[in-house]
């Protein structure tokens, strides 16, 4: 057992081998990851109904029948709930298969975990407490879950959102988005810095 493990921050070979536990389920992460893409860009595509709306039909540039502008509002509002409905159903197969993939990385850990205490010889258990060898076997492999299921999965979910709103922005304003990231290297040179 590694207790040496608990004093670094990050260690590559320790996180490799967690990823060895996720191997047998690419498929699922893969289509957990086309998921969490649709559903950022579902979230990221509805302010833009909402500036339709208002530019299009309530506060048009242009005089428009009111008949035309309700058409116009309507379809926006088909559209809005259409999308509204894909974010949904994206983010619930998402969740979804990110905790079926977390429950059986679990089950696998443990069942690896049960498998090496039962092949050790029995004066390792002499020389060990069993509160430790009970806490390996529960409460730091439900650790390593909530890593894969809400640690690494938030930072690939915050990674793509930020593309995702980086890129609508750019499609919306070009100058004001570049303006917007002049800030960006104050704000990382101030978290840097407090830290």
């Amino acid at each position: 057992m590694q207790e040496d493990a608990y004093s670094k921050a990050f260690d590559r070979v320790l996180f490799a081998r967690i990823l060895e536990y996720v191997r047998p389920y690419r498929l699922q992460v893969g289509l957990a990851l086309c998921a969490l893409l649709l559903a950022t860009l579902t979230a990221a595509a509805t302010p833009l109904f909402f500036k339709w709306a208002i530019d299009g039909a309530l506060v048009p540039k242009e005089a428009k029948p009111l008949p035309e502008r309700f058409a116009l509002l309507l379809g926006l509002s088909l559209g809005f709930l259409l999308v509204r409905g894909v974010n949904f159903a994206a983010t619930y197969a998402e969740t979804y298969l990110i905790q079926w993939v977390g429950q059986r990385v679990l089950f696998d850990l443990r069942s690896a975990l049960f498998a090496k205490f039962m092949r050790l010889h029995p004066g390792f258990y002499d020389r060990n407490p069993v509160g430790r060898l009970m806490t390996r076997i529960t409460s730091d492999v439900d650790a390593i879950n909530q890593f894969i299921t809400g640690g690494l999965v938030g930072v690939v979910a915050d990674l793509f959102t930020l593309a995702g709103l980086l890129a609508f922005m750019l499609f919306l304003s070009p100058k004001l988005t570049l303006v917007v990231l002049l800030v960006v290297p104050v704000l990382l040179w101030v978290t840097a810095w407090v830290r």
